[in-house]
């Protein structure tokens, strides 16, 4: 009897601390997923200090408005458009300057906000990582479609999680022939991964925050895997420029080289430029600028010529 009474004591305990470990987890895997898709302040706003008129447009598919600086050199030269990263906007110094680097090489240029990472542009609140961003960046392209350009006249020039999200909307809209992605992400989950194991914390976080972006959110963000684009991308036969800084520590720089060489073996068009010259994520164009115009400028001078644009 006694012998009894003290096994079910024993099991009352070890039921405890797995319901104690059980809350326990799912409260941190919530803060993660807090962590990872909430912004905490919106972007300060400011203006190019080139022309520009702000124009919105639907996303893809989705009830909310895209908003964006529309800028433009002539009526019928080709047209890029420039997308931010994780927790960017267009308002960012970096990304204007980018822009106007465009509007030198003489395309026009579309600047969106991807959908809340800070801009102007807002769904629900939460970041995905490139899910739900993807369809801002294929209402860009229906926008452009809309005022007349022809597909063929548009690319897309791209960084990080949205370079991601670009990547993804080429999946789905197969006539966007032509994309620079600066050091994107092969895979959502696994970058989320290697940066929690950076801060000496358990992959098991991760997933269960990435559980909680389904939940909350109805945001799949295991899906979100440029990785598994390679044969798609060969099909439309859609080029790409990866690019990556090789001390990059935010997206290691092995998600642009597994891109390339997946890529590479599906047959997609396909390059890879390691800077050696920068030490921080997406800092090629701000610490190797004249190198990163002239790669740039000969990648879309070959896929995207200003002169043949009509």
């Amino acid at each position: 009897m006694v012998l009894t009474r003290r096994k079910r004591n024993i099991m009352i305990i070890i039921v405890s601390l797995l319901i104690i470990v059980i809350l326990i987890s799912i409260f941190l895997t919530r803060l993660a997923y807090d962590f990872i898709s909430l912004n905490a302040s919106p972007a300060p706003i400011t203006h190019p200090d080139r022309p520009f008129e702000e124009v919105s447009f639907p996303s893809h598919g989705r009830n909310y408005s895209v908003y964006a600086f529309w800028q433009t050199t002539k009526p019928d030269a080709p047209v890029i458009i420039n997308v931010h990263g994780y927790k960017g906007s267009r308002y960012a110094g970096y990304i204007q300057k980018r822009a106007s680097i465009l509007l030198d090489m003489g395309y026009n240029v579309l600047t969106p906000d991807l959908s809340d990472n800070g801009g102007k542009t807002v769904e629900d609140g939460r970041i995905s990582m490139g899910f739900d961003e993807k369809y801002d960046v294929l209402g860009s392209y229906a926008f452009l479609i809309a005022k007349g350009f022809k597909p063929e006249q548009i690319g897309i020039v791209s960084e990080s999680m949205g370079a991601a999200a670009s990547l993804l909307a080429l999946q789905i809209q197969p006539q966007i022939k032509v994309i620079w992605a600066d050091s994107p992400f092969s895979d959502a989950a696994t970058v989320l991964r290697e940066q929690a194991s950076n801060l000496n914390l358990p992959s098991v976080i991760i997933d269960g925050s990435l559980i909680w972006a389904k939940i909350l959110s109805d945001d799949n963000i295991f899906e979100v895997s440029p990785i598994r684009l390679g044969a798609d991308l060969a099909a439309n036969k859609q080029s790409v420029y990866l690019t990556t800084c090789v001390s990059d520590t935010v997206v290691n720089p092995h998600h642009a080289r597994d891109l390339y060489t997946d890529y590479k073996a599906k047959g997609v068009d396909v390059q890879l430029w390691e800077n050696q010259n920068c030490n921080q994520h997406i800092g090629g164009f701000l610490v190797d600028t004249d190198e990163y115009i002239k790669n740039l400028g000969r990648y879309l001078n070959d896929k995207l010529p200003v002169s043949t644009s009509n």
